[in-house]
């Protein structure tokens, strides 16, 4: 069978071979109208190149020492492939965590659109050399890095959830921050004592620890200083789950003397006794929209003066059985 030419699609639809280029590479230059003729008869012909390859694929990047995060960058991947899959695209993934890395793939770059996943560093402009190609992150960014955004409004649900504690009468808060020095805690925690800071008898502490044992001699000497907290707000579902089992071991009981609350909602989340109240980030809903953007972002050229997007979804507070009312 010979192959087909964009010469013999530009004769069948009766359009310029320009134009049957411009359209099946993803650029501008072309009507809508147009674009899907296109389209339609390089299907119908049977026509198979690398640019249209290209203009119908998504180079899904991962970053590959995030071990913490992996739950719910799973949800985010199902909901980037499945939006994918129905809108006919191909997903291509890798994964990277070195900006340098992150910078050459970008400069590579040929055709299609780009979706970084998990705390990837910021991109720079000056080392791609060149303009961007569509791009959008899922995500932390830095201010006004030049790029898409989809993140989940993770410090507002944090915010609410130390309103909701304050109702349920807890007064003396800790929140587990584990090894620390990582951003979204940090943020999260600076969130709730914004919104919690200024009511009467409430106090709200930070407990540093190594996150393979370390929290038995931490929270004792916390105990010593003489915090008594009601309840302890873990970085993630796994830092939660840890707390309740080393609780468990120095005689306390959850939740009749301590609640506990953890981050993410990961599957272990309702496979502890007693299972665990959360906050559950959309991943699958931010994938989507991922895509959705990137998709958009594709089909026609940025202008010059356009803004960058930013896009958040509102995680939920899951209650369980490992909080109580006081």
């Amino acid at each position: 069978m010979h192959r087909v030419t964009l010469q013999q699609i530009a004769e069948h639809v009766g359009v310029s071979k320009y134009a049957v280029s411009r359209s099946l590479s993803g650029k501008d230059g072309v009507s809508e109208r147009t674009r899907k003729l296109v389209e339609g008869a390089a299907a119908e012909l049977g026509y198979i190149g690398p640019v249209h390859l290209h203009a119908r694929s998504v180079q899904l990047v991962l970053h590959d020492h995030d071990p913490v995060n992996s739950e719910v960058q799973l949800r985010i991947q199902r909901g980037i492939q499945h939006e994918a899959n129905r809108a006919g695209y191909r997903i291509q993934m890798q994964w990277a965590h070195e900006a340098n890395h992150i910078d050459e793939i970008l400069r590579t770059a040929d055709g299609g659109g780009f979706i970084l996943v998990g705390p990837h560093p910021p991109i720079n402009p000056a080392a791609v050399k060149g303009p961007l190609p569509p791009l959008v992150k899922v995500g932390l960014v830095d201010p006004l890095e030049p790029i898409d955004q989809v993140n989940s409004a993770s410090n507002e649900a944090t915010a609410a959830l130390g309103i909701r504690l304050v109702q349920r009468g807890h007064r003396t808060i800790v929140y587990l921050q584990g090894n620390g020095g990582l951003r979204g805690r940090t943020e999260r925690y600076e969130a709730m004592r914004q919104a919690i800071g200024g009511e009467p008898g409430v106090s709200l502490h930070e407990l540093y620890f190594k996150e393979d044992g370390g929290f038995p001699a931490a929270f004792e000497k916390l105990l010593h200083s003489g915090v008594k907290p009601t309840v302890l707000v873990a970085g993630n579902d796994w830092i939660a789950a840890g707390t309740i089992a080393d609780l468990l071991r120095i005689g306390l009981r959850v939740p009749d003397d301590i609640s506990v609350v953890g981050y993410g909602d990961y599957a272990n989340a309702t496979q502890i006794t007693p299972q665990l109240t959360t906050i559950r980030v959309p991943g699958e809903e931010m994938g989507i929209a991922a895509f959705q953007m990137l998709v958009d972002a594709m089909s026609r050229p940025r202008l010059q003066t356009a803004s960058y997007k930013r896009l958040l979804f509102c995680p939920q507070i899951i209650e369980r059985q490992s909080l109580r009312a006081i």
